[in-house]
């Protein structure tokens, strides 16, 4: 009974393993991710993404919390509340995240009305700036780019300008040029170039920053980029060249604390699921992989570099360890039985040994020739009888074994007897001993 309780007890034990290892494998890790603001593409993007993975029953699920604005995003992730964020590269606080991928960048685009005077960075100063969906972080961007041309920030008027009041501002004079952050395939950009050459009596003239390339050395938060010819339509082409730039990145950037093969994980889902992400929110065709060589101006999460660089863990190489482990588990349960099962073969090897000594004293004290010889027989079985006796106290025997070893006893003790009396000892008989069979504590 206790050898098979005990071997139910372990495949019990072993099917529970098995089961909590399968359910922490299948079950899927959640990924909180913030971004802003809700009506933003990026938002856009990040929603589909975590619907894709819910009707694809991936292994990632992504959490999404939405903030009022990238900047609310950043401080979400440095604060710890997001495992995953879309941030600005002018807007990261700390150096607690490492990118995953680049979502766009958003060029500066300063452009004045046809007509105007002003040809250069240098020639705003003493005008006043219309910025398109003001905020922060576009009020530091123009500053970086005055500060490249010496003109002190504070001869250069800005006014807030929503989309709508662009055209009217520009046609007013109530603005000298206007500034949009954004992405040149977007809907932003192109609506406000639109907006000012509608105000002008020509094609807008749009403000290089020739020295974009000396900006984004000194500002890493920058990248330098080209508005290529033609970029927003028109005949003549708008701009009639190419015009030099910075630009703000949007990356997803991911805790440096999380693990290296799940960040791999969703590093790959995301750069597989493009076509699908496009396909809702066009931007997505434009998401591109981070610079992982050494030195790289940006720090890339090793999870995404091993997915990039084509050095991704495999099967065993993950999990090449744990089979390790439990094959040494397993060996070790295996032992234990192992050793059990030997333990009570050799338990019932030496009751077998019992019996046997039992049936060799009876067959002696039939031949014994004096007392002496028959008195040391009944000692002998007096010892196995109390051998027997120690091992029915402690454990259970089976109960068939008990009835032999009682009836072999019962016989030798007999045995004696009688042959005590044909040899006319002059002792009586010694009555039959019965074993009644002792059962272990609890039974």
């Amino acid at each position: 009974m206790t050898k098979a309780w005990l071997m139910a007890a372990g495949v019990f034990a072993a099917g529970l393993v098995v089961m909590a290892g399968i359910y922490a494998y299948t079950r899927p890790t959640e990924i909180t991710i913030a971004v802003g603001p809700p009506s933003s593409e990026d938002a856009k993007l990040v929603q589909t993404a975590a619907q894709i993975l819910r009707r694809d029953r991936a292994a990632i699920r992504l959490k999404v919390i939405t903030t009022q604005d990238p900047a609310e995003a950043a401080q979400a992730f440095d604060n710890g509340k997001a495992d995953v964020a879309v941030v600005r590269s002018d807007q990261v606080e700390k150096a607690t995240g490492h990118a995953i991928a680049i979502l766009h960048r958003n060029a500066a685009i300063l452009v004045a009305p046809g007509g105007s005077a002003i040809a250069s960075v240098s020639d705003l100063r003493g005008k006043t700036v219309g910025l398109v969906r003001h905020s922060p972080a576009n009020e530091r961007l123009l500053d970086t780019i005055l500060q490249q041309y010496e003109v002190p920030g504070h001869e250069v008027t800005r006014a807030g300008l929503n989309l709508d009041d662009v055209q009217t501002a520009v046609r007013d004079g109530r603005v000298d040029a206007v500034l949009v952050v954004g992405s040149v395939t977007g809907t932003l950009v192109p609506a406000t170039v639109a907006s000012v050459a509608a105000a002008g009596l020509s094609s807008p003239v749009f403000i290089p920053i020739h020295e974009a390339d000396a900006i984004a050395q000194r500002t890493p938060a920058y990248d330098s980029v080209q508005i290529v010819r033609g970029s927003f339509g028109g005949t003549p082409p708008k701009p009639s060249d190419s015009v030099p730039t910075i630009a703000a990145v949007y990356r997803i950037v991911a805790q440096a604390r999380l693990a290296d093969q799940l960040v791999t994980d969703l590093t790959r889902r995301l750069y597989e699921m493009r076509p699908d992400l496009a396909s809702a929110v066009p931007q997505a065709a434009r998401i591109e992989a981070p610079d992982t060589e050494k030195g790289a101006r940006v720090s890339v999460h090793p999870g995404a570099a091993a997915y990039l660089d084509g050095d991704e863990e495999t099967f065993l190489d993950r999990y090449g360890d744990w089979f390790y482990i439990i094959a040494m588990v397993m060996g070790g349960v295996a032992s234990a039985f192992a050793a059990l099962a030997g333990r009570w073969r050799s338990r019932g090897h030496e009751q077998a040994l019992r019996l046997e000594q039992l049936l060799r004293i009876m067959r002696e004290a039939r031949m014994g020739q004096d007392r002496a010889t028959l008195d040391d027989l009944e000692q002998q079985a007096d010892e196995v009888f109390a051998q027997t006796l120690a091992v029915a106290s402690q454990e259970q025997i089976d109960t068939s074994r008990l009835a032999a070893f009682s009836l072999a006893l019962e016989q030798v003790r007999h045995a004696i007897a009688e042959r005590r009396r044909v040899l006319g000892t002059g002792d009586p008989a010694v009555a039959p001993v019965a074993f009644a069979p002792v059962r272990a504590a609890g039974e």
